[in-house]
């Protein structure tokens, strides 16, 4: 059995962020982690900013994750979708309960996609 690996290139203008700049940059430095450079950000207008990108300081993760669950709610209830809605976090572990607890009370549908043990699922048991 040979086992090949292909990297696949990105494309800048493939995207699904080709006519947003700021997310476009944010989603091709998300993998890197280390923090963007203030000099290397190109500069772009406030109300693009505004539009595109909104940083909260939370007091801790559970805060963190109702801010998220009451902003899907708005979205869903401005006319969006929840299957349009993706919260992105660099490390599931630190986070997936507490995620699982605020959207269970918020009543929003949701799939984490992390590895459980087996003998949690119900065939194993």
């Amino acid at each position: 059995m040979i086992v090949a690996v292909e990297l696949l290139e990105r494309h800048p203008q493939q995207t699904r962020f080709v006519n947003n700049p700021i997310l476009q940059r944010l989603e091709a430095d998300w993998p890197k982690s280390q923090k963007l450079k203030a000099a290397s950000t190109p500069r772009h207008e406030p109300a693009l900013l505004a539009r595109a990108l909104r940083v909260a300081a939370c007091v801790n993760p559970e805060a963190e994750a109702t801010l998220a669950a009451r902003e899907i709610l708005r979205h869903v209830r401005n006319g969006g979708r929840y299957r349009d809605v993706t919260v992105l976090v660099r490390k599931l572990e630190a986070c997936h309960q507490v995620l699982q607890r605020v959207f269970s009370r918020y009543e929003i549908p949701y799939f984490l996609d992390r590895r459980e043990l087996v003998s949690h699922h119900p065939l194993a048991d």
